[in-house]
């Protein structure tokens, strides 16, 4: 197998590369302790220390004055050495160099991007290993930093190598991962007695949701024209095509929620907060109202050659398209890519940063009486600007305060560049009446440090009585 020491260095963890990278460069104060953005300050640190281990000359190599063009004109889904790459080679630099390098990848993307990316690079090794073209392994991998790593400044981290190419641009709490491809040849393999499938979530989410459609919808999603290849791969900046497809739109929840699947497999490859704010702006109303799903070849399986599926939103851009046997006989393979027609490299710099929106993550919640409470979550989305706050309150119903739950209010609060969700409890009071369901209705109000109220901004708890005749029913029928 070629470059087995650069698969056993993967092993090494985050938090060793760290512990290793402990030398300063010259003596400079750190660019990463300013903000609140966790994985902008994560990346920024784990950049800093992999660029401690580095000679001035291999600095030199590994660093570039910022400019988009410079990212955006040298990234391929092909192997390449310098001609095509930015940035140090993997198999150039020396073992604690190698887990310091991971240790970035690691901090970028998410456990499951991570894998991804691990993934794509023993296939490398393991398609080297089969020939003819032994130049494929895990070693041709490049890390580059467009300007300085900074946790308030601009600047981008690409990694890339054969069927990889990650360009994550980040300016305090904008981060974006795009454009980024992936591709695997071969496309399932096994090594050291494991069996490795690296896209499968990918390609899996995406045959899924051409699977859900009807017989009609299928035939109004079938795209004109072949594709050999993904339509805006390397070099095909800022040429999106006009919408053609079918509008998610006009599809059913249970459609919807495949294509919402489908995205989330491309994002969750990045951090939480990341992942969340691009779902958020994806699936809004007004997103999903034109975003378009298309498909083309002979059959959506991604199984055949010219196989290929897609998903073209006012953002968001994912394809994925079953390649030709190159190179190696016989070995179909996958090209992917997602992009974003915003905030490909970071847009151009001057987005304004979101403090986001807060709704309630449910539009309805049910608990049983004997439940002793119920927890009810409050999400941020769109954007991680700024502290900002939420008041929630009890606000009617056919539950009687006092008797059946506990009226409750108060505040919920996120700091600047935190997203996800927060929770409260409303606590139930177990009569032992028998009364019939009853609900509880509550509300948000008071968004505070910019947020805007979304919707749902009200939701119903619905409390499930299990006393009397009808709860001896229902548990009859468990068991």
């Amino acid at each position: 197998m070629p470059n087995q020491p650069f698969r056993v260095l993967i092993a090494c963890t985050f938090a060793v590369a760290l512990l290793l990278c402990t030398t300063t460069v010259n003596a400079q104060t750190s660019n990463c302790t300013a903000g609140s953005s966790v994985p902008a300050k994560a990346v920024c640190s784990a950049a800093e220390s992999l660029l401690a281990t580095l000679s001035s000359t291999q600095r030199n190599g590994i660093q570039f004055a910022f400019d988009r063009t410079t990212a955006s004109s040298k990234w391929s889904n092909l192997p390449c050495g310098a001609a095509c790459r930015n940035g140090l080679r993997f198999s150039t630099l020396s073992a604690t160099q190698l887990v310091a390098a991971l240790a970035v990848a690691q901090a970028a993307l998410s456990s499951a991007g991570y894998g991804t990316f691990d993934g794509i690079r023993m296939a490398d090794d393991v398609l080297g290993s089969l020939g003819p073209i032994s130049t494929y392994n895990s070693g041709i991998y490049f890390i580059a930093f467009i300007g300085t790593p900074s946790s308030t400044g601009e600047w981008i981290l690409q990694l890339g190598g054969h069927h990889y190419a990650l360009n994550f641009y980040y300016h305090g709490s904008v981060e974006s991962p795009t454009p980024y491809f992936t591709g695997i040849n071969p496309h399932t393999f096994t090594l050291n007695g494991e069996s490795y499938a690296p896209l499968k979530p990918k390609t899996d989410a995406m045959k899924a949701m051409i699977a859900g459609l009807n017989t009609t919808q299928r035939a109004e999603a079938k795209l004109d024209g072949t594709f050999g290849d993904v339509l805006l791969g390397p070099g095909a900046d800022n040429v999106f095509p006009a919408p053609s497809g079918l509008k998610v739109s006009t599809l059913s929840a249970t459609q919807q929620a495949l294509v919402l699947d489908a995205m989330e497999a491309w994002v969750h490859d990045t951090p939480s907060g990341v992942a969340s704010d691009f779902l958020a702006a994806y699936t809004s109303s007004s997103a999903l109202e034109n975003t378009y799903v298309g498909w083309a070849g002979v059959n959506a399986n991604l199984t055949t050659q010219g196989s290929y599926i897609r998903i073209d939103g006012p953002r968001a851009w994912m394809e994925i398209v079953m390649q030709g046997p190159a190179p190696t006989p016989g070995q179909l393979h996958y090209h992917a890519i997602w992009r974003d027609v915003t905030l490909d490299y970071g847009g151009d710099g001057t987005l304004v940063l979101e403090p986001g929106t807060i709704t309630f993550a449910e539009t309805s919640y049910e608990a049983v009486e004997s439940a002793g409470a119920a927890t009810i979550q409050v999400q941020r989305s769109g954007g991680t600007a700024g502290a900002v706050s939420v008041a929630y309150a009890v606000a009617g119903g056919t539950a009687t305060a006092g008797s059946d739950v506990e009226s409750v209010s108060g505040v919920l609060t996120w700091a600047d560049g935190e997203t996800g969700s927060k929770s409260f409890q409303i606590p139930i009071l177990d009569d032992q009446v028998d009364e019939g369901d009853e609900t509880v209705v509550l509300t948000l109000s008071n968004a505070a440090g910019g947020a805007a109220l979304g919707s749902p901004a009200s939701t119903m708890l619905t409390i499930r009585d299990d006393d009397g005749p009808r709860a001896s029913r229902r548990r009859a029928v468990r068991h």
